[in-house]
């Protein structure tokens, strides 16, 4: 199960259905506030987050989630510079830049979860 954190609700939307379509249950959240609600709820597999929300950012939120998912994506826009080392020492297991296809998150995330199941 994924939680979508993405602030823009018709990209989350088309993200939703586009990873249900590849097996994915997706939950979708627009601020650190929904995503940490619906956190509260259940354990999810993976994280998929924008960097920066409306209230917050990916950095803490992924700090303030009860449980810590198995796999936390976060995903940007364009080859953000300096920030790669800050997304990886703050616990991020991967950065996607956009433009991203659905594809390719799928199969970014089943990667890592992989790996995860191997290991953990």
């Amino acid at each position: 199960m994924v939680l979508a954190v993405l602030d823009d609700g018709e990209r989350s939307a088309l993200l939703k259905l586009s990873l249900a379509s590849r097996g994915w249950e997706v939950v979708r959240a627009h601020s650190c506030e929904q995503a940490r609600l619906r956190a509260g709820d259940q354990p999810y597999d993976a994280l998929l987050t924008d960097l920066v929300l409306p209230d917050g950012s990916a950095f803490g939120l992924l700090k303030s989630l009860p449980e810590r998912p198995r796999v936390a994506v976060v995903l940007t826009w364009g080859n953000q510079h300096g920030i790669r080392d800050r997304i990886v020492s703050s616990g991020f297991d991967l950065q996607l830049a956009r433009p991203i296809t659905a594809e390719e998150i799928d199969r970014a995330m089943r990667s890592k979860l992989g790996a995860w199941q191997k290991t953990g």
